[in-house]
């Protein structure tokens, strides 16, 4: 956006340029600017003001290439002649994937480590917390240095609540910059999310609660007030050590993931610029010598970080995971290849030996090529031998989960109808204590499991926790002899681990049809299903909406639509279900189930009204937007900006250069849509959607 103001008027505006390369080259840089006439219909006016937008493809930056630019505009001085003005000179500068890389990883280490040490931080002050509760049991009246013990304690909680706010927002940062670059898979990309949503986990209400409590009983001075803050606050905190650890042992398996997927990406990247080089050096001529050396440097320095980071993934695989590949071996030695053959090309160019060059440098894409195979193959084994792991843990844990059942089952039918003198209930409470200890040790190895995945879901932890709470007041009852409500509570304990049992068997299934451990592709098939099964309602409403008056026939179709869209509401609320209820991975589709709800009532109604179809649209616009998020994350690059410098501008006569129109993505789809075959009904809808995101892309 330009803005300029002169009692003249003006006469002429345009945008000047030139590019600086990263490296030097032989042959001098080129000082020259370059200029683009920008439309500037001031009409007489004093104020000018023009937005362009500038499209730098046809530029063919490099990576870290820096551009130079600034504004140059004229008055309307009939007078004594135009005057020309300038504005300060910005820089903008083109990241590199390689930067990218290296600057997520930097943040993510330290990241990790600040994660890491407010576990540690957390764990002494649980220690401490532990420490005041049993004096607070064993003395009847609170000391002056115990409660100042306690204030510092919780306002330590709180600064640890803000750093790992900080993290978080971080973390979320880092997503979108490596979401804008399309430098992470898919089922990566979906993992990240899912961690997220553990940061809102760690830092809960109930922890936020239990911190206002405590610093309540403080101001109250009420002893039996401070007693229950504190047990509550233990409680708290023993939920947010066991929350703070999942996240961290799952945000290094991510990270691994993460680098295999940088990998693949680098390494692609590589292949696509050295096939760019070839064909350049094919049709290299002395002039380009330079330009062609730079990047052939570019080349070989970026080489150099990808080999690094095959170095580090291979021995993060061995530690960290315990896999061992010949495939890795096999990469680091084509590595070492492909440098020394970029060497060998950046030699040639040197000596102006263009041909040989390229020959040399279609050897070095063909070995990329090949590397990318090898590491795509590599991440699918080590996927897949992950998810095998998984499967093996979930299946011995549900076998001794359905022995607990079959036991409890047992001890509950020997319980019921004993009377409270009964000396048989010494022998079932030790039972029941021993029932409640094997329980112990299937929870420890759920949440062993649930430190490496994400399937291990929120009902699967509800439910062990129903099974738990119904062991101990069996357990109580028992030793109290009340055994009615022993029967009862240990019929809820069964009932818990059968609902565990379940949800285990549900994530099973789900694991076993997915294509990587945590089961994005399977997600994404299904809501693509409901797009198609949207559209056919869709397309049927709007046709009975145009009918008037309806026959019986057509109030029968009526009614097998809402049907139809009853049970498509249905199906969409079990994905989210199986999923773990987690919004963040679906969007605005947590508002879906309602509009289809508002629909069901409509057609049930037989009222096809304008607002019945205005929803039908809005959940299509919503299933195809989740879907193009997903899929199609493409972002502009992000671009470093500098305060500018005074230059000396040598212009040359002027160029009338045609600058070439961004294409329109939103039509590329609609064409896309055409060629799928979909009918016109349905490519309406399309457009409309499409239409109201190019009408909010205008209006930002």
């Amino acid at each position: 956006s330009v803005e300029a103001e002169d009692d003249f008027g003006f006469s002429r505006l345009r945008l000047a340029y030139r590019v600086e390369t990263a490296v030097p080259i032989e042959l001098g840089e080129d000082s020259t600017f370059q200029f683009i006439d920008l439309s500037a219909n001031s009409n007489g006016d004093t104020k000018i003001s023009a937005d362009y937008l500038w499209d730098l493809a046809d530029i063919r930056l490099l990576p870290e290439d820096i551009i130079y630019y600034f504004a140059e505009v004229w008055d309307n001085d009939r007078i004594s002649g135009p005057k020309r003005s300038i504005s300060k000179v910005y820089t903008a500068r083109f990241p590199s994937i390689y930067e990218i890389y290296e600057e997520v990883a930097n943040a993510q280490e330290g990241d990790l480590a600040n994660l890491e040490e407010v576990l540690s931080d957390s764990k002494e002050l649980k220690e401490k917390l532990d420490e005041i509760a049993r004096e607070l049991n064993q003395q009847k009246e609170m000391d002056w240095l115990k409660k100042q013990d306690l204030e510092e304690l919780a306002e330590s909680q709180g600064a640890m609540q803000q750093e790992i706010e900080e993290v978080r927002q971080n973390l979320q940062e880092m997503i979108e910059r490596m979401e804008g670059n399309q430098m992470l898979s898919f089922e990566t990309l979906q993992k990240y999310q899912e961690l997220q949503q553990l940061f809102e986990e760690i830092m809960t209400p109930e922890l936020q609660r239990a911190l206002d409590k405590l610093r309540e009983s403080f101001e109250q001075l009420d002893e039996n007030k401070l007693k229950q803050a504190v047990s509550q606050m233990q409680t708290s905190q023993d939920k947010l050590l066991q929350n703070l650890e999942r996240t961290i042992n799952l945000l290094k398996q991510i990270q691994l993931e993460q680098d295999l997927d940088q990998a693949a990406k680098l390494t692609e990247n590589l292949a696509e610029r050295q096939e760019d080089l070839n064909q350049q050096l094919k049709e290299a001529l002395d002039k380009n010598q330079g330009n062609l050396l730079h990047q052939q440097q570019k080349l070989g320095d970026d080489a150099e970080i990808l080999d690094e980071l095959l170095e580090s993934l291979d021995q993060a695989l061995e530690e960290q995971a315990q896999f061992q590949s010949e495939t890795m071996d096999s990469l680091l030695q084509e590595m070492q290849k492909v440098m020394q053959d970029m060497d060998a090309s950046q030699q040639q160019i040197q000596r102006g030996q263009m041909q040989q060059a390229s020959k040399t440098g279609e050897m070095t894409e063909q070995n990329l090529r090949d590397m990318l195979s090898q590491l795509q193959s590599m991440k699918d084994a080590f996927m897949q031998s992950k998810k095998q792991d998984y499967m093996k843990e979930f299946a011995r844990t549900s076998e001794d989960l359905l022995r607990l059942s079959k036991n409890q089952e047992g001890l509950m039918d020997q319980t019921r109808g004993l009377s409270s003198s009964s000396p048989q209930l010494g022998q079932i409470a030790e039972s029941q204590q021993q029932l409640l200890q094997q329980l112990g040790r299937a929870t420890g190895d759920l949440y062993e499991l649930s430190q490496k995945t994400f399937f291990v879901t929120p009902e699967i932890g509800r439910a062990m926790g129903k099974s738990i709470a119904g062991m101990q007041r069996a357990l109580e009852n028992l030793e109290n002899r009340n055994t009615g409500v022993a029967t009862s509570q240990q019929a809820q304990a069964m009932g818990g681990l059968n609902e565990t049992i379940l949800q285990i068997q549900n994530a099973m299934r789900a694991l076993q049809g997915a294509s990587s451990a945590s089961g994005m592709d399977e997600f994404m098939k299904r809501l693509q299903q409901m797009s198609g099964s949207q559209q056919g309602i869709n397309q049927e409403t709007l046709m009975l909406g145009k009918q008037g008056q309806m026959s019986l026939e057509q109030q029968a179709a009526m009614a097998r639509l809402a049907a139809e869209q009853s049970a498509l509401r249905k199906s969409l609320q079990q994905l989210q279900q199986e999923f773990g209820n987690r919004s963040d991975i679906l969007g605005r589709l947590d508002q879906v189930a309602d509009e289809m709800e508002d629909v069901v009532k409509d057609l049930q109604r037989r009222q096809v009204q304008p607002r019945t179809l205005d929803r039908q649209k809005r959940i299509l616009s919503r299933l195809l937007d989740a879907q193009r998020s997903i899929r199609e994350r493409e972002y502009s690059r992000k671009r470093e900006s500098r305060s500018g410098k005074t230059y000396f501008v040598r212009s040359p006569e002027d160029i009338d250069e045609s600058i070439k129109q961004k294409k329109d993505r939103f039509l590329e789809d609609l064409i896309r849509a055409r060629k799928a075959g979909y009918n016109e009904d349905y490519l309406e809808l399309i457009r409309e959607y499409f239409q109201a995101l190019t009408d909010k892309r205008e209006r930002q």
